[in-house]
């Protein structure tokens, strides 16, 4: 209470009156002054406990009238009348309270990975593996279990922006119309396309005819988790030729695999039947181990970082990068590759025991597996390490049981240039002022590029830019 602080000297006649029986929280209370009932009735008003003393009914009386009175606040009772009629006939195979399932196929990285989709009166609510699908038999990666997550993202784009402003469909419509004459005025000068990855045969279609209609436009390819060094490497192996053409591993028959950082146990954008083979052959009910005699598999990893690759295989050596190639060589070397053994690399392997030791295992069961071994490197290695794999894989007849060779579904501008090198080549371009209108179909090179490539320093020179993207 503001005022004077009062001690209980300042009424003596209290002490000699009060019985000890009356409780009290501050000797202002027990004076009961004018000045002590006016900070009373500031702070707590009249009738304020009466809502102590009611009963629980009266007060489920009042709080259902409140919450009346506050609905009808929010009434329109000036909305004019409507006739309601309902649907005669439902929309196509939107039938209330069943769910409807779609098969499709979401890209990530040039691979494909089937699946299915739950949808729940026209909303896709679950995403799971179509299990008619050779790529993922069922089963899904942590990119399509998120993709519904941004289906639904709240920051997504509903409509076209112009310079972080919304724009209208019609606006949008008319621009591109006149672009597209000027273009044929030009024969595509100053036109540049970057896309990712893709597989799609529309895309590759639409991008020929562009090519066509305007001679002088230019397509490059991007992405940020590419194959240039397995592609590097499978020239390096077979020749340019057959640059192009991408192993695919069959762990349902392998019965010793060897991987070199290659992690097909992450489940992100390797093929998901993988994942189902390679557990199925270490499964004894369940999988396609029924017979009475079960032949398991034996996992070995050769890694330079922790990977779940790494921890589930049976024998494991982590070592440094730089040493792998020379730990291949001399795995090539004692298979017998002719062409390693006579490399001056083959007389630099300098081994620890441990190394030593795990290299005689790994050959000796390589050698005793035969054509039903697997030997894999993972896209992030030089390509010497994918030219000595592929070496690897024909001496021990690989080829066609558990590796096969296929040609390679993605579409690309040029067979021959790697996508650092054609993102290079169009940041050149766009500061030599020869980009007049960049159309980016899909990814973000101006967070993903590499750091010695400014792209997005760049791109403030070019006149107009235009960019396909869900979020902006």
């Amino acid at each position: 209470m503001p005022g004077k602080k009062l001690q209980q000297s300042d009424f003596p006649e209290l002490k000699s009156s009060s019985t000890g029986v009356d409780w009290w929280r501050s000797l202002e209370e027990l004076a009961d002054t004018e000045e002590f009932q006016s900070y009373l009735h500031r702070e707590f008003p009249a009738q304020a406990t009466e809502w102590l003393q009611c009963s629980r009914r009266d007060f489920l009386y009042l709080m259902g009238a409140s919450f009346f009175l506050a609905g009808l606040h929010g009434c329109d009772l000036h909305q004019p009348e409507e006739m309601i009629v309902p649907a005669v006939h439902q929309a196509n195979q939107n039938h209330s309270g069943s769910p409807l399932y779609f098969n499709t196929a979401m890209e990530l990285s040039g691979s494909v990975l089937g699946l299915t989709v739950e949808s729940q009166m026209g909303r896709p609510i679950k995403i799971e593996g179509n299990p008619n699908h050779p790529s993922s038999l069922g089963a899904t990666n942590v990119f399509a279990q998120a993709a519904t997550l941004d289906l639904y993202d709240p920051d997504r784009l509903k409509v076209f922006q112009r310079n972080q402003k919304n724009s209208s469909r019609l606006r949008w419509r008319r621009e591109l119309q006149a672009t597209r004459i000027h273009f044929d005025q030009t024969q595509g000068a100053g036109l540049r396309i970057l896309t990712q990855t893709s597989t799609s045969p529309t895309q590759q279609r639409l991008l020929n005819h562009i090519r066509e209609r305007w001679p002088q436009s230019r397509w490059y390819c991007y992405e940020p988790v590419n194959d240039d060094q397995q592609r590097a490497g499978t020239a390096l192996a077979f020749g340019n030729n057959a640059k192009l053409t991408q192993p695919v591993y069959d762990f349902e028959k392998a019965a010793v695999i060897l991987s070199i950082d290659y992690d097909f146990l992450q489940a992100r954008d390797l093929p998901l039947q993988q994942i189902r083979h390679f557990t199925d052959k270490r499964r004894l009910a369940g999988g396609t181990n029924q017979d009475q005699n079960p032949q398991f598999n034996r996992l070995y990893a050769l890694a330079s970082s922790p990977t779940l690759t790494a921890a589930k295989a049976d024998h494991h050596l982590r070592t440094d990068p730089a040493k792998i190639i020379s730990l291949l060589i001399e795995i090539a070397a004692q298979v017998g590759v002719d062409a390693v053994s006579k490399t001056e690399l083959y007389q630099l392997v300098d081994q620890s025991e441990d190394e030593r030791r795990w290299l005689q295992q790994v050959v000796a069961d390589l050698k005793s597996a035969g054509q039903f071994s697997l030997v894999a490197a993972g896209r992030e290695q030089p390509p010497l390490v994918h030219a000595l794999v592929y070496a690897i894989t024909q001496q021990l007849g690989n080829s066609g049981v558990t590796t096969h060779f296929y040609p390679s579904q993605q579409i690309r501008p040029d067979t021959t240039t790697a996508d650092t090198s054609m993102l290079r080549d169009l940041v050149t371009d766009m500061e030599q002022g020869k980009v007049e209108d960049l159309f980016i179909l899909g990814g973000n090179p101006v967070f993903d590029a590499p750091a010695d490539i400014p792209f997005a320093a760049a791109l403030k020179q070019v006149s107009r830019s235009y960019a396909l993207s869900s979020l902006p």
